[in-house]
């Protein structure tokens, strides 16, 4: 029998280094990219934008970003069945 390798993907990194509150179009730059609100750019799509704050979309899974922590995973359905606190 010979079995197939295992192979493990890493968890994203990201980095937000910056956001932009506006009423018509918050936005915020992840990993060098900016992104608009529900506009998606490399995968990634942006739910939320708040100050220093953000919430990320990407394959699937939401990711919770702040500009000085490390990105932390939520479950997909976190965002679309339960309303986010107010960042």
């Amino acid at each position: 029998l010979r079995r197939k390798p295992v192979v493990k993907s890493e968890a994203p990194q990201f980095s937000l280094s910056a956001t932009l509150i506006s009423v018509n179009t918050p936005m915020a730059i992840v990993n060098g990219k900016l992104l608009q609100k529900g506009k998606e750019v490399d995968g990634m799509r942006l739910l939320m934008v708040d100050e220093g704050r953000a919430l990320l979309r990407y394959k699937g899974k939401n990711y919770s970003l702040s500009i000085d922590q490390p990105a932390e995973s939520k479950t997909p359905s976190a965002a679309t069945t339960e309303p986010q606190e107010t960042l």
